[in-house]
């Protein structure tokens, strides 16, 4: 799926011109409203490198982190749940549709986003809990996968916000 939506990064791109278009008058901040609460849910999925991408980056390489750390990192990533999925309601199609300063493909393109980061989470907690409670060493390939799929999840983001700030500064 994060690799159907990465294909169309050029378009993904449109996402946030969509929600910055022109206000109708100077009062009307409906668009920049829309634009910062999906770009503050972005923020809010974005993986950060002190985590997840560190650990990740060790079992690519095929080295061997202690129990320790994976549980920490796992901690962390757990304690992350109910922030993430408040994130995420607000990247749902049926959430976002209901805004109509946003065009349906911006919506579809966010959503598709959306699950993107539900499959990636998902293939990480099973891979650092079967790690964690088998004792069993995470493959170095799907070390390197998962981190890839970070590794675009987040480089998506970050053209999303640099795109929005870009924007957001009047050019």
């Amino acid at each position: 799926m994060l690799e159907h939506i990465l294909e169309t990064l050029g378009p993904a791109l449109e996402i946030v011109s969509k929600l910055g278009g022109e206000p109708e008058s100077k009062l009307d901040h409906r668009y920049g409203a829309a634009r910062d609460d999906v770009i503050k849910s972005l923020r809010r999925i974005y993986f950060t490198p002190s985590g997840t991408l560190r650990i990740l980056g060790e079992l690519s390489e095929g080295r061997s982190p202690s129990p320790s750390a994976i549980h920490e990192v796992l901690t962390e990533f757990n304690d992350a749940e109910w922030s993430v999925r408040a994130a995420l309601r607000g990247l749902e199609f049926e959430h976002l549709s209901e805004r109509r300063e946003l065009s349906l493909r911006a919506v579809r393109q966010l959503d598709q986003l959306r699950y993107g980061k539900i499959d990636i989470r998902r293939e990480l907690q099973e891979a650092l809990n079967e790690a964690l409670t088998f004792g069993r060493p995470v493959d170095p390939e799907l070390a390197k996968a998962l981190l890839s799929k970070v590794n675009a999840l987040n480089a998506l983001i970050e053209s999303l916000e640099e795109e929005h700030n870009y924007r957001a500064r009047g050019r």
